[in-house]
């Protein structure tokens, strides 16, 4: 969709508490999963800040599990 000021906004604040590399793939998952909006990429980022971000930093859940979770929202 189309970058407004309000979202630019949004996406300025993110990068005070997100690394680039992190908003960018939250981005490409929500992309992936049809989901082609801001919140949706901002509830990965969230669930990344407080669970990890990695099957290493969150030992028993797959990448299948947390793609879904994701798509079943």
């Amino acid at each position: 969709g189309m970058l407004t000021p309000m979202l630019a906004e949004e996406l300025k604040a993110a990068e005070k508490d997100f690394p680039a590399v992190w908003i960018a793939e939250a981005i490409q998952i929500a992309v992936k999963n049809n989901k082609r909006s801001w919140s949706y990429a901002r509830k990965i980022l969230d669930r990344w800040k407080t669970e990890g971000r990695s099957e290493k930093e969150r030992p028993g859940k797959s990448w299948f599990y947390e793609h879904r979770k994701y798509h079943n929202r």
